[in-house]
């Protein structure tokens, strides 16, 4: 299966946070220029800009009612949200950069963006919490 500009976007995005953890101390501790981590996060945001001028205002968002995410999708990104204590609809807007509801996203967004969540999950080491249903 492809790999969508989505995808991509939200993977570069991923990068660049790790670049802003991490870039400060490899340039104190002197295993990288300043001018270089500054170089390398130039290129991310460009790399990401351009990926998302070739995204369609309305990528993201399902066309018919068979595109949309399923049930077991939306409960998982807002559990995930929950546990991160994020906004899920700030953090949509932000990373898939569009304008709508997590019920109204496609399949593929939703499977991207759950894909995201869980890399912040890692990143954060808030751990995996199960609930009863």
């Amino acid at each position: 299966m492809p790999i969508t500009i989505e995808a991509q976007i939200i993977e570069l995005q991923r990068i660049l946070r790790a670049c802003h953890q991490h870039y400060p101390q490899q340039v104190k501790d002197g295993s990288l220029a300043a001018s270089e981590a500054s170089h390398r996060q130039e290129c991310l945001v460009f790399a990401i800009q351009n990926l998302q001028k070739l995204l369609p205002q309305s990528a993201g968002i399902a066309k018919s009612v068979s595109e949309l995410c399923t049930p077991k999708q939306i409960v998982m990104i807002r559990a995930i949200c929950r546990d991160l204590a994020i906004d899920v609809d700030i953090e949509l807007q932000e990373t898939l950069k569009v304008d709508c509801k997590v019920e109204e996203l496609s399949r593929p967004a939703a499977s991207a963006f759950i894909d995201h969540l869980k890399q912040l999950q890692e990143l954060a080491d808030v751990p995996i919490v199960r609930r009863a249903s």
